[in-house]
């Protein structure tokens, strides 16, 4: 499970994410929808420890990121693709989370196991 505690993320005056409390559950499909500018992909920097909150604090599976240690094992949980000029245009979606796979020592066979479920 994936939850946010109190998260407070704010830019000199501007306050982007305002005490931000959230559990997602594990097996679920969740999808962030909002207008321009909203704070959508500073949630996700947040979730992947890109930006660090003012306040508050990212669990997951009750890790946090506190050091280098539980920083390198969440990473190995949670990925994310928000900008895809790090894609390879001559491979497939499959070769990608493959590659990925591999840089985190996973098992690319779990790869198989997720586009069949997902289709």
């Amino acid at each position: 499970m994936l939850e946010l505690k109190n998260i407070k993320l704010s830019f000199g005056n501007h306050i982007v994410l305002d005490n931000l409390n959230y559990s997602f559950q594990s097996g679920k499909i969740y999808g962030l929808v909002a207008p321009n500018g909203t704070g959508k992909s500073t949630l996700m920097n947040v979730i992947l420890n890109n930006l660090k909150p003012q306040n508050g604090y990212i669990a997951y599976d009750n890790l946090q990121y506190k050091n280098e240690k539980t920083i390198v094992r969440l990473h190995k949980k949670i990925c994310a693709f928000p900008d895809q000029s790090d894609l390879f245009p001559f491979m497939t979606g499959k070769d990608h989370l493959k590659l990925y796979a591999n840089l985190w020592k996973n098992n690319p066979v779990n790869c198989n196991n997720k586009l069949n479920t997902f289709g």
